[in-house]
């Protein structure tokens, strides 16, 4: 059976418009935004104090710490500790603080996503990825654990398109020790795997992804009590992944945002599924592959308490 996925198309190919930007054009795109985050941020209020306050860095960074100590006692936990792990390693091995690990962590993610993200789909996807999406940056220049999730999916990705199976599933296993949603792409590598007939592969993968969450639920379940002891903290059914678009429904109706909030949400949903029907009526393959990672994130980020959120 004869499988292959697609590629990016090469800037000036048959049915383009116009050159696609390049690899050194898109980074410089991205510095320059970047930049001006930065600076405007500096501009109204002390940088590290609002890394501090902005989103879970603070509690990334205290699990950071206490995985460096090795010391668990009192410590809350409603993170998913792949982030924490690099942060803690990182700070080890550089002698730095945890918010310096961690903000220098998720702005290489970053970046290490847009060149992925240019590796698979060209250059304007990748353009459009780096710069359109204020939430991104907000988390790969404060701090979150998305950039590294994506990174790390973004090569699981890219792994699968040159068949290097179980380098995906290692990848993947990786992602999803950062966030549950890659257990999505665990299962799709599995899947395919089964599907094309690839059975010792399939085992090796499988191999692979055991062997990263008994790593990854050991120490859960020696100071915590179990392996979800985290998914517990947040949700006490233990559910990690929810129904599309239930955070938003509940958040809309259930929750006071503010009107700009809820706007900015529903024009953002609404570009994304108008873009989601262009891609479809264009049948380019490299636009419906990064839609069928798009509806996949719609899908998996329902689970939450909170509306839109503001600064």
């Amino acid at each position: 059976m004869n499988y292959s996925f697609p590629t990016a198309e090469p800037a000036g190919s048959p049915g383009q418009a116009s050159p696609e930007p390049n690899l050194k054009e898109i980074l410089a795109i991205t510095a320059l935004t970047v930049a001006i985050f930065v600076i405007f941020v500096c501009a109204i209020q002390n940088y590290l104090a609002k890394v501090d306050d902005f989103g879970d860095s603070l509690a990334y960074m205290t699990i950071a710490s206490a995985i460096r100590r090795w010391n668990f006692a009192g410590l809350v936990i409603l993170q998913f500790w792949g982030l924490p792990y690099l942060v803690a390693a990182l700070s080890i091995i550089a002698g730095i603080s945890d918010r310096t690990s961690l903000l220098a962590i998720c702005f290489a993610s970053a970046l290490i996503s847009v060149v992925l993200a240019h590796k698979l789909w060209g250059g304007w996807i990748a353009g459009f990825f780096a710069v359109l999406n204020f939430d991104w940056l907000q988390r790969s220049l404060l701090g979150g654990s998305e950039s590294l999730f994506v990174a790390l999916i973004f090569g699981a990705f890219l792994a699968v398109r040159r068949g290097r199976w179980m380098i995906a599933s290692l990848l993947a296993a990786l992602a999803t020790s950062v966030r549950p949603l890659g257990l999505i792409a665990l299962v799709a590598i599995g899947v395919t795997l089964l599907w094309r007939q690839e059975f010792v592969k399939f085992a090796w993968a499988i191999t692979i992804e055991l062997a990263v969450g008994t790593l990854y639920a050991l120490p859960l379940m020696l100071y915590f009590g179990g392996p979800m002891a985290n998914v517990h903290g947040y949700n006490s059914h233990g559910h990690v992944l929810g129904f599309p678009f239930y955070a938003i429904i509940k958040g809309t109706v259930l929750y006071s945002s503010p009107w700009t909030n809820l706007m900015f949400t529903f024009a953002w949903i609404l570009f994304a599924l108008r873009s989601r029907t262009r891609c479809n009526m264009r049948c380019n393959t490299r636009y419906t592959d990064f839609g069928i990672y798009d509806r996949w994130m719609y899908c998996g980020r329902s689970r939450g308490h909170s509306g839109p959120h503001s600064w």
